[in-house]
């Protein structure tokens, strides 16, 4: 009452089989691991707007449109209205006020990574947590800096606030704080 000597070979070459897929799976899953761009957190350690602004790695609109990406203008302001978009548009801040920096009216893919990177006279302070959606998005992107959330950042000095779309520098918008 032996196994079939066809059978065991047909089950050694299915499990094989899963032997080579898993490996390949894992091989393919490190190497993507291992070369994905670093996170913000790690990209705003040491960066200056200087810096930035010594490579022009500002991404045009026709980069963006071949990604059918389109982005209104990059404000900052007091305020939200009731879609969510920035008002209020403002160039000056006292220390407790909430600062709202946003896109007005844009289209961005599904999945589309979106963040900003705060810079505080010059030197990059903070970067807010990356975010997209699950479904193609259109309306206004907004993210606020604010006391109650980030006091260390808020002290008074000259700001620049940085988009980044799909991991590039889309624009900026600056604001002093009082």
């Amino acid at each position: 009452m032996g196994m079939d000597q066809n059978s065991g070979a047909a089950n050694n070459n299915q499990r094989n089989a899963i032997i080579i897929v898993v490996v390949l799976v894992v091989i393919v899953g490190v190497f993507l691991l291992l070369n994905r761009p670093g996170t913000p957190e790690e990209v705003v350690e040491g960066t200056s707007v200087a810096d930035r602004d010594a490579g022009d790695n500002q991404a045009d609109d026709d980069t963006f449109a071949s990604e059918g990406i389109t982005l209104g203008d990059f404000v900052a302001g007091s305020g939200l209205d009731r879609d969510s978009c920035v008002i209020n548009e403002t160039g000056s801040f006292d220390r407790e006020d909430s600062i709202y920096v946003g896109l007005l009216r844009s289209q961005i893919p599904a999945n589309t990574p979106v963040f900003v990177r705060l810079y505080a006279n010059g030197q990059a302070v903070e970067d807010t947590d990356e975010i997209s959606s699950p479904e193609d998005f259109d309306g206004c992107l907004w993210f606020e800096f604010s006391a109650s959330s980030r006091a260390e950042v808020l002290e008074s000095g000259d700001y620049e606030a940085e988009i980044f779309v799909n991991t590039r520098p889309a624009d900026t918008v600056s604001f002093s704080v009082n």
